[in-house]
């Protein structure tokens, strides 16, 4: 099944290489809520997730004939790291200040009653207690836990050290573990 549709995106994609009439549109309308998903969990804000969606589509048509189907690496990988790049991007541009917290350093235990809220949890809120994050923990938080890069690899993408990309981390889990006392264990 996933290998049809992936033949399916290829041939939209060739459709958009070779100019095809409306190949752009067809592409843009598949992949849109792809795109918009990925990004909105960066910027958590409709407004600047569709800006930035739209945004990510422009350099995807600018930079078509960039693309190789090499290495295993298939057509919805390369368009999603586009939309975390431009996620990343726009998160570095709006946060010129680095924003810190002043939280102390404590480690808590979770007990029997916060396991099963935490087994409770709804997607929606794990994303209303992200937004409560500083910019920049979310910002690492999301492309170490959720999308799964390593710290090297965020430290590339925000520009910051590896040893920067780990304490935001710390300070992250740490902070939605307040979040998530205060919110549910009352």
């Amino acid at each position: 099944m996933s290998e049809v549709l992936e033949d399916c995106e290829l041939e939209l994609f060739s459709n958009l290489i070779e100019g095809k009439t409306k190949s752009e549109e067809v592409f843009y309308n598949h992949f849109y809520g792809f795109v918009f998903s990925i990004v909105f969990k960066y910027v958590l804000d409709r407004g600047d997730a569709e800006e930035l969606t739209n945004d990510c589509f422009i350099k995807i048509f600018n930079s078509k004939r960039k693309y190789k189907n090499e290495k295993g690496g298939t057509l919805k990988a390369w368009i999603g790291r586009i939309a975390i790049n431009t996620a990343v991007d726009h998160f570095r541009k709006s946060n010129k200040k680095r924003i810190t917290d002043s939280l102390e350093s404590k480690h808590e235990v979770i007990s029997d009653g916060q396991v099963e809220a935490i087994s409770r949890l709804q997607a929606e809120d794990v994303f209303e207690m992200l937004k409560e994050l500083p910019d920049d923990q979310r910002m690492v938080y999301i492309l170490y836990e959720m999308e799964g890069y390593n710290h090297n690899e965020v430290g590339e993408l925000c520009k910051i050290r590896s040893s920067h990309s780990r304490m935001l981390l710390t300070r992250a889990k740490r902070n939605l573990r307040a979040i998530y006392s205060e919110k549910f264990c009352q």
